[in-house]
């Protein structure tokens, strides 16, 4: 056992899956940030290779919101009853105008923390249930 405290030990998938749509809808990578294991991992069934790090995440998210806030292209989040892939909720992303489903967002979390993202096209992201 470690005497190294856990960061947020009551944190559940929800709480982190609040944070995310919170930073997504707000463009601000604190919202989120604070929750990242150091070696956090950003999964993406649209890209080959994972992302690993936590400030590489971060650093990627800020260059993207700035982009897309430059292009007025900012998307939206919203947590949703979504089972898959061993979850029971997860945030779906909204891009486009008008907005579209872009896919759904899943976390796992280890140790108090947000150990990694998955980003998913499958399974569709229009039939997730908003709370």
């Amino acid at each position: 056992m470690s005497d190294t405290p856990t960061p947020f030990p009551n944190l559940s998938e929800r709480d982190a899956l609040v944070a995310y749509a919170s930073m997504i809808n707000t463009g601000d990578i604190s919202a989120f940030g604070g929750l990242l294991a150091t070696d956090f991992k950003y999964t993406s069934q649209n890209v080959l290779t994972d992302m690993v790090g936590k400030d590489t995440y971060l650093e990627f998210m800020a260059a993207k919101f700035a982009t897309m806030r430059d292009a007025g292209l900012m998307p939206m989040a919203d947590l949703v009853r979504f089972p898959g892939y061993g979850h029971a909720d997860g945030v779906v992303l909204w891009q486009g105008n008008p907005p579209e489903p872009q896919c759904v967002a899943y976390v796992e979390i280890a140790n108090g923390a947000v150990k990694a993202l998955h980003l998913c096209i499958i399974p569709n992201p229009a039939s997730g249930v908003p709370y």
